[in-house]
């Protein structure tokens, strides 16, 4: 029987050990200082301090299992954001809190690793979800279709994908971004544009209302099952799969790939002591999102020609 002030042991299923616990919390480690240095930020003086932190930890294992130099990737992001805040991408938050968990399991005993970068994993996973279902159920703007037509129509990560599915060309979606764009910066012309009239079709609109709806649901699904405290087998199933069909369908439409890398890398954590089956999927996930990055639009506009 374990006394009561006793710190609890590292509890691993049959044939697996510590080392191999540490070998897959080394790769989660090294797969989110990928993440970062490629997506991590777009500004120079930013990029010059992750670079700096991230490309020595590559190389240096010791290092990157310094909980400081995580504490120092933090403080970057929290300079991004605080000088950004109203363009930092919601992905630059995320990998703020994932750096900070990260610097918080690395300060504690090893013995209890597992525990405190599983559960904030999972903690930040499930609240991000839940809080991202929340705000958009909330927002007629987004719960009627009209974020993710807007979006569509004007934003060119998405060119490919709705040349590809809908009867709008290039052409078309090109002049929607000219137009945003006249809205945007008119005024410094001395021109004080009202509004503009973007190339849609109803075909756009059905598919917007289809991702505006897969979104909720997809994401409030796994806000919930993150969230739930226990980690019986059948919750342990059911987040898996949520979050990783996710991750292996909406970036082949969504290219934003340092948030899918990022998820990749939470749920690569939530299950480092599970053996090698789900570990080796998210490692999967946060390759094909990179592919998926690479690939999808030069194969869309060869499927156009």
């Amino acid at each position: 029987m374990q006394a009561a002030n006793e710190t609890p042991m590292l509890e691993l299923p049959a044939g697996e050990g510590p080392r191999s616990f540490a070998s897959r919390y080394d790769a989660c480690l090294v797969l989110t200082l990928i993440n970062i240095m490629l997506w991590g930020t777009s500004q120079w003086y930013t990029g010059i301090g992750l670079y700096s932190l991230c490309l020595p930890a590559l190389v240096y294992r010791k290092l990157r299992h310094s909980p400081w130099l995580w504490v120092g990737i933090c403080l970057l992001f929290i300079h991004k954001i605080l000088i950004n805040w109203a363009w930092a991408d919601n992905h630059k938050y995320v990998m703020t809190y994932w750096s900070s968990a990260i610097a918080i399991s690395l300060a504690v005993d090893q013995r209890r690793r597992n525990e405190v970068i599983a559960t904030n994993a999972r903690l930040i996973l499930g609240l991000s979800m839940l809080f991202a279902t929340i705000w958009k159920a909330i927002a007629p703007e987004y719960m009627s279709g009209a974020f993710f037509e807007v979006l569509f129509l004007t934003d060119r990560r998405f060119d490919g994908t709705i040349a590809l599915l809908t009867d709008l060309t290039y052409g078309e979606l090109l002049e929607n971004q000219m137009r945003l764009e006249y809205l945007r910066s008119g005024y410094m012309d001395w021109i004080e544009p009202q509004s503009q009239q973007l190339n849609s079709s109803e075909l756009v609109r059905t598919i917007a209302l289809i991702a505006t709806w897969w979104t909720v649901l997809i994401e409030g699904a796994k806000g919930v099952l993150f969230l739930i405290p226990w980690n019986g087998k059948t919750i342990f199933l059911l987040r898996n799969i949520a979050l990783l069909a996710f991750l292996f369908t909406t970036y082949i439409i969504a290219p934003v790939p340092g948030f899918g890398c990022s998820l990749a890398c939470m749920g690569m954590a939530t299950c480092l002591d599970r053996g090698d089956g789900w570990y080796r999927l998210y490692q999967l996930a946060f390759l094909l999102v990179i592919l998926y990055w690479i690939g999808a639009e030069p194969l869309r506009q060869s499927l156009l020609t």
